[in-house]
């Protein structure tokens, strides 16, 4: 994971959480779709993006990335990562 060691530290505790929830929510999963989307969310190495998002279950996270989106933020930008209609994730660099 991507960080500071203290960032690196909390954000480890926050993502395993996550993974905790992700059988059953991939038990749940209606289409391969979903499936993508929680091993994208599981696979982001960020610390900082598992401490903006501390407090929300991996199930909220897949709703966001289909409706509006979530910002995956890096140690020098932030990019907002989106799953279009085909189920494609699209990363975008935001400006």
């Amino acid at each position: 994971m991507k960080g500071s060691e203290k960032q690196v530290e909390w954000a480890s505790g926050i993502r395993a959480e996550m993974e905790s929830q992700a059988d059953g929510l991939k038990a749940r999963a209606r289409n391969e779709a979903a499936l993508k989307g929680i091993e994208f969310i599981l696979g982001i190495e960020h610390a900082a993006f598992w401490i903006d998002y501390r407090g929300h279950g991996l199930e909220d996270l897949l709703r966001k990335l289909v409706s509006v989106g979530l910002r995956v933020r890096g140690l020098e930008h932030a990019d907002n990562a989106k799953m279009d209609k085909t189920g494609d994730i699209v990363v975008r660099k935001i400006d």
